[in-house]
């Protein structure tokens, strides 16, 4: 399976939930997938004013839609809501493609740090940023009932107990294929496209 993660992270060291993105990838890869991670190094960026871990890529829409047409993942992640998490979503909007998303924990109280906006009307936003996602990957229960609670629909657990392995099993079988009619090649003897 051809699997895109999108994450506007420039680095994952340090970065609890974002930290376990490449245990993920390394067990994906490990297991067959051909795991693809979308970051800013790929493209013009700046820092993130107050948080330097993220990195803002600037105008990636082209450049990314690009690069999702040349490599036609079966399955596309978004992990963040930055300006790439942004491009991504739009352009699986754009050609009617599934996608899954993460919940960013701190990312409401952040906007609300850096730039002073009410977290009631982040929330909203990213009510409506991840809305159309197939599912949206939250840490824990007690985020997820939160979020429901905040008009957030689809929300999925990915529990860990401590070992990368289980939660990358989660999160393969939690993927949404890009395309609702695609057949998985290694349970059937066929795809359909």
């Amino acid at each position: 399976m051809k699997i895109v993660i999108i994450s506007d992270y420039s680095s994952f060291q340090g970065c609890r939930q974002e930290g376990r993105v490449m245990e993920v990838v390394a067990w994906l890869r490990s297991q067959g997938h051909a795991v693809t991670v979308i970051q800013p190094s790929a493209f013009k960026s700046v820092s993130c004013p107050g948080y330097p871990a993220v990195r803002l890529s600037l105008f990636p829409s082209r450049k990314l839609a690009r690069k999702l047409q040349a490599i036609q993942p079966d399955a596309i992640h978004i992990a963040t809501e930055g300006f790439l998490g942004m491009a991504a979503r739009k352009y699986c909007l754009k050609y009617g493609l599934n996608f899954t998303s993460s919940y960013n924990v701190q990312i409401s109280e952040q906007i609300n740090r850096c730039i002073g906006l009410p977290k009631r009307w982040i929330d909203r936003w990213l009510c409506s940023f991840h809305s159309p996602a197939g599912k949206t990957f939250v840490e824990n229960y007690s985020m997820r009932n939160r979020l429901l609670m905040a008009g957030f629909r689809r929300m999925n657990v990915l529990l860990s107990d401590g070992s990368p392995h289980s939660t990358a099993k989660q999160f393969l079988r939690s993927l949404e294929p890009t395309n609702r009619y695609l057949v998985v090649k290694k349970r059937y003897s066929w795809q359909a496209a």
